[in-house]
């Protein structure tokens, strides 16, 4: 499973499938700093990509409402993908990324061995993306906000 990350005006968290198989996400939390969202009960195929949106609204088959649950994605932050609610576990976390000197849950990323001692620098609103391989700041690429295609970020 791949994730990338994007901090929009439309604060629109995208993740695309990348597993060979499909993965079930039933049990699966999407984080952002210490706030916690449950994934919906669905099953993500290799190049499926469902949006969540951070406010409320009628959920559609690959757009999600987190309902405030997860706040802003804002200046500074981290958003971790985890496969159960260890979320101070290297077990359970499956992708993370950090911008601008967000920590929360940092530690658990490296000591899972998917993130480095760099964050990536992004500007508010620049769009953060999964190169698709990789291991930390240096998996990642931006996109300056005026130019972002968010349709390519999670």
């Amino acid at each position: 499973m791949a994730t990338t990350t994007a901090r929009s005006p439309r604060r629109r968290p995208r993740l695309r499938g990348a597993s060979p198989t499909p993965v079930n996400l039933d049990g699966w939390f999407l984080c952002k700093d210490f706030l916690y969202w449950p994934m919906p009960a669905l099953e993500l195929k290799n190049g499926d990509e469902i949006i969540v949106k951070l406010g409320s609204g009628e959920d559609t088959a690959d757009t999600f409402h987190a309902d405030g649950m997860l706040g802003v994605l804002g200046g500074i932050g981290a958003v971790g993908l985890y496969r159960g609610s260890g979320f101070g576990t290297k077990e359970d976390i499956v992708s993370f990324v950090s911008w601008s000197g967000g920590i929360a849950r940092r530690d658990v990323a490296r000591a899972a061995g998917i993130w480095g001692d760099d964050d990536v620098e992004a500007g508010e609103g620049d769009a953060i993306v999964y190169l698709g391989e990789g291991v930390g700041a240096e998996a990642y690429v931006v996109q300056a906000a005026a130019t972002a295609d968010v349709g390519s970020a999670y």
